[in-house]
C-alpha cells in the first residue's frame, strides 16, 4: 500500500523563521457543510415558511422554543413535514416519560402505605404528622416542588418528614410548671417552717 505524504519542505523555507504576528487574524468564516455525494442540495427554507405546527391536545408549548425549533429546522433544511415528525416524536417521548413518572409516584404511594414504620392502619394519622413537619420546617416552594414532581410520595421522604413531625409538638396550652420542680406546694414556699 502506498502512503501519501506531504511534499518535502525545501531547506531554505524550513530554516526561515516565521514572521512575528502583528495582529490577531480574524476567525475563519463558517464554511457550509457540503452535501453528501449524490444527494440533492437542501432546499432553502426560512423559519417563517413553517407556519404553525400541530401539537397534541393538552401539550404545553413555549412559543420561544417553537421559534428556536423553526430556526434550527430551517438551518438543517428540513421540510415542514420532517419538522412536524420531529415534534410528533418529541411529544410521544414526553408523554411516555410522564406516564413513567406517574407510575413511579403510584408505586411510591403503595410502598408508603405498607411501610412498617408509618404505614398500615395508622397511615392517615402518620401522614398528618409528616405533613406537620413539612408545614413547620418547609416553605411553600418546597411543597410545590414535592407536589410537582411527586417526590412527596417517596417512602423515604415520608419517613424523614414523619420522624421530624414526631419532634414537632401540637399547639396547645402552655404548661407553666417547671418540669424540674414538678408539682409545687405553694404553702410550703410561703410557710417553710410550718410542719
Amino acid at each position: 500500500m502506498t502512503e501519501i505524504l506531504p511534499p518535502p519542505v525545501p531547506q531554505a523555507a524550513a530554516a526561515a523563521p516565521s514572521p512575528a504576528p502583528t495582529e490577531t487574524a480574524p476567525p475563519p468564516a463558517e464554511t457550509p457543510v457540503p452535501p453528501l455525494p449524490g444527494a440533492a442540495p437542501p432546499p432553502s427554507v426560512k423559519p417563517e415558511d413553517y407556519g404553525d405546527f400541530t401539537f397534541p391536545q393538552g401539550f404545553e408549548v413555549d412559543d420561544s422554543l417553537v421559534g428556536e425549533f423553526k430556526g434550527l429546522s430551517a438551518s438543517l433544511g428540513l421540510s415542514k413535514d420532517q419538522a412536524q415528525k420531529l415534534i410528533d416524536f418529541r411529544a410521544t417521548q414526553h408523554q411516555s416519560q410522564k406516564t413513567a413518572l406517574d407510575h413511579q409516584a403510584a408505586q411510591w404511594v403503595e410502598q408508603a402505605k405498607s411501610d412498617k414504620e408509618f404505614g398500615g392502619v395508622d397511615f392517615a394519622k402518620n401522614l398528618a404528622i409528616a405533613d406537620r413537619a413539612i408545614a413547620t420546617y418547609g416553605t411553600p416552594e418546597l411543597r410545590t416542588l414535592l407536589d410537582a414532581y411527586g417526590l412527596g410520595n417517596h417512602p423515604e421522604l415520608v419517613r424523614f418528614a414523619y420522624r421530624a413531625g414526631l419532634k414537632v409538638t401540637e399547639p396547645g396550652p402552655v404548661d407553666t410548671r417547671s418540669p424540674a420542680l414538678g408539682a409545687v406546694d405553694h404553702a410550703a414556699i410561703l410557710y417553710p417552717s410550718t410542719p
